[in-house]
């Protein structure tokens, strides 16, 4: 049986009823392939390629044009994971893991319930576990954790399959970019495309990079500019322990009609507040999709963190991602007022979970990256800190449209950041990668500097702080932290391209700080 066979079989099964949660149907890994060219049927080499809500995966046509890409294999949607060698097999009552980096791992097992059954980590080149006791279950969930990088797996009587998608998720979405042609999208419609034809239009004067197509005055913009009016000031006020404890698992709420995913660890007692992180999804993704990555999950259970998912906003018509959300950063890309809405389900997420108001912190991954970076400038009173992955603040809010970038106070910030990102170029410029909602990106070491500058830093960024391949400014007012991560962080868990960051870095960065 092939794995695309077997994994079937699963969904199968698992649709008449062996459900798990929210991995009540599993769905096959993806791959596409094909080719680009010009308008006039030249191919084109050298095209960039990446994805805007599939972490790690990017490539780059041959000469002839040529493209192929999988979510399995070295650029797949797990490249920490298949870089650290790990392989996984289960027979008869033996769970085998290979680990030849030999790097620490973290595994958990959860029955078909949703329940914990089994964690451990350990360091060694193998490791043999024996599920004797499980062999009741038809149906269980294997996480391999291995520097903030999650796998998951689904484990049968006819072994272990990996997990890569849920069914029903959002499809991968792809930017094309070549210099002297306008950034090109493709979303994919099947798991499995062959002969794709991506056309490149030439860009024309107005498209150019060079050129900015904004006007000095934002009264041209057809998008709304958020009021601090209409936003109000969020009051933490004192911490109330919720009358109920909720259990371990992923729970769904819905606050203005979108979906809020909050995630509660298994080493959540509800007997003291606890910290709390957002983690902001890509564009095109959704709160759903986006919880499957669980990067920050096993990070976190240590501190009893509880993760929420939400959904963003409708994705503007006419946009490449055809479904899924997004988020409004001020030139780009929803319509919604997601300052309010993110205040307003932190609230509401209050009420039944047992939150320390004054370690609330946020994150995410692509326009993910860019909301919790805008967030930094609009909500300062709400988060204690951040740590955004590849997206910068935009030229347009630091020069002031969409009432600017004006925090309430100094705010830590670390941003994760790889100098081969193909979405959003490390050295920044413009972005008219979705339609009517250009946006000018400030470039990695540019936004790292402007966020020093809005926090009074003072000197120079220390170099190799907290680890390799970062720097830090450390002398800022009231004691706060800026900094940046850059690329493959001494062989830890980031890549040097459009990547979700590294969740151990990102949270110790984080939790060494709260509200004052």
């Amino acid at each position: 049986m092939s794995a695309k066979q077997y994994l079937g079989s699963v969904a199968r099964r698992a649709a008449l009823g062996l459900a798990f949660g929210s991995l009540a149907s599993i769905a096959f890994a993806w791959s596409i392939s094909g080719s680009v060219a010009n308008e006039d049927g030249a191919p084109l080499g050298g095209v960039t390629i990446a994805s805007f809500n599939y972490s790690g995966i990017s490539g780059i046509t041959d000469d002839a044009g040529n493209f192929s890409l999988s979510n399995e294999g070295p650029s797949g949607i797990l490249p920490s994971m298949n870089s650290h060698h790990l392989d996984v097999q289960y027979k008869g009552n033996l769970l085998s893991i290979s680990n030849i980096s030999g790097t620490v791992v973290k595994v958990s097992l959860m029955n078909a319930l949703g329940k914990v059954a089994y964690q451990n980590e350990f360091s060694g080149t193998n490791a043999v576990i024996n599920l004797k006791k499980f062999t009741n279950q038809n149906f269980m969930i294997l996480k391999v954790n291995a520097n903030g990088t999650n796998n998951n797996y689904v484990l049968t009587k006819q072994g272990a399959a990996r997990v890569l998608r849920k069914e029903g998720d959002i499809m991968a979405t792809f930017m094309f970019n070549l210099a002297g042609y306008e950034p090109t999208g493709y979303t994919m419609k099947a798991e499995v495309e062959t002969d794709v034809k991506v056309v490149m239009k030439k860009a024309s004067a107005t498209s150019s990079s060079s050129e900015s197509p904004w006007p000095k005055s934002s009264s041209s913009s057809d998008l709304v500019a958020e009021s601090s009016s209409s936003i109000g000031s969020f009051v933490t006020g004192e911490d109330v322990k919720p009358a109920t404890v909720l259990s371990p698992g992923n729970h769904n709420y819905t606050v203005d009609g979108r979906l809020i995913i909050v995630h509660v660890p298994s080493t959540y007692t509800g007997e003291k507040a606890v910290p709390m992180i957002v983690d902001y999804h890509p564009i095109g993704n959704t709160a759903g999709g986006w919880a499957q990555s669980a990067t920050y999950e096993s990070e976190t259970a240590a501190d009893q963190v509880i993760i929420v998912y939400p959904d963003g906003g409708d994705y503007p018509q006419g946009g490449m991602m055809n479904g899924g959300h997004a988020w409004n950063v001020g030139p780009c890309c929803s319509m919604d007022d997601d300052v309010a809405f993110s205040r307003k389900f932190i609230a509401e997420v209050k009420k039944v979970a047992y939150i320390d108001s004054k370690r609330i912190y946020a994150t995410g991954y692509s326009m993910g990256g860019g909301m919790s970076n805008y967030a930094a400038c609009k909500m300062a009173d709400v988060y204690a800190a951040v740590a955004p992955a590849s997206f910068d603040l935009s030229s347009e809010l630091i020069e002031g449209k969409y009432d600017g970038c004006k925090p309430a106070r100094p705010i830590p910030v670390l941003n994760f950041r790889g100098t081969g990102d193909f979405v959003v170029n490390y050295n920044g410029g413009l972005s008219q990668a979705v339609p009517g909602r250009s946006i000018t990106f400030l470039g990695a070491e540019n936004n790292m500097k402007k966020w020093a500058e809005l926090n009074g830093c003072t000197g120079s960024a220390e170099q190799g702080v907290p680890e390799n391949g970062c720097q830090m400014y450390k002398s800022c007012k009231d004691g706060v932290q800026v900094g940046l991560c850059t690329n493959r962080l001494g062989g830890s868990c980031s890549g040097n391209s459009h990547e979700a960051g590294c969740a151990r870095i990102g949270w110790n960065f984080m939790k060494q700080f709260s509200m004052p």
